[in-house]
């Protein structure tokens, strides 16, 4: 007898209970697993701008199990980590946050057009070419993440991973 998957149901978070759990998600991942708050008894982590985001969800049975967040207005959490935000971006573009976190240890692919974000969050980072893009190089960065944010980004890996993939990005740039 085969082993049936669990059903997966995506939807818009609206139920009280899915919110509690995606805060408990958010303190997880961003407390425990990418240090950038405190740890709390309650191990509960509210987004400061909670209220103006909208959360698609996934759930397998009543556990979530995979989350995106989204919002479309400012601020965004990144224009506290990055100054100067669209500085970074190619005239006439505009940032969009979508944030995806999962419950099970899994590949996550995460889409991003800030070169320190993505040495912040990720053990691989892949650069693509302009259109029609193509992967043109791909990073591992050598980060230990454990410590205290501001330590990691002023570590000299770190501070060499964003400069490296400056000078790869570069070559498209008019």
């Amino acid at each position: 007898m085969m082993k049936s998957e669990p059903t997966l149901k995506f939807k818009i978070a609206s139920e009280d209970w899915e919110f509690e759990a995606i805060h408990r998600l958010n303190y997880k991942t961003f407390v425990e697993e990418i240090p950038q708050h405190a740890h709390n008894p309650e191990q509960r982590l509210v987004d400061k701008l909670h209220a103006e985001n909208t959360y698609a969800i996934c759930l397998s049975g009543d556990r979530l199990v995979g989350m995106v967040t989204g919002r479309g207005n400012r601020p965004f959490s990144l224009d506290h980590k990055v100054p100067d935000l669209d500085s970074h971006l190619p005239p006439g573009h505009k940032v969009l946050e979508v944030r995806l976190l999962s419950v099970e240890k899994k590949t996550v692919v995460f889409v991003t057009h800030s070169i320190e974000e993505a040495v912040y969050l990720s053990d691989r980072i892949v650069l693509l070419s302009r259109r029609p893009s193509r992967v043109s190089e791909i990073i591992e960065p050598d980060i230990q993440r454990g410590d205290d944010p501001d330590a990691i980004r002023r570590h000299p890996a770190y501070l060499d991973t964003v400069e490296t993939i400056w000078q790869g990005l570069k070559r498209y740039l008019d």
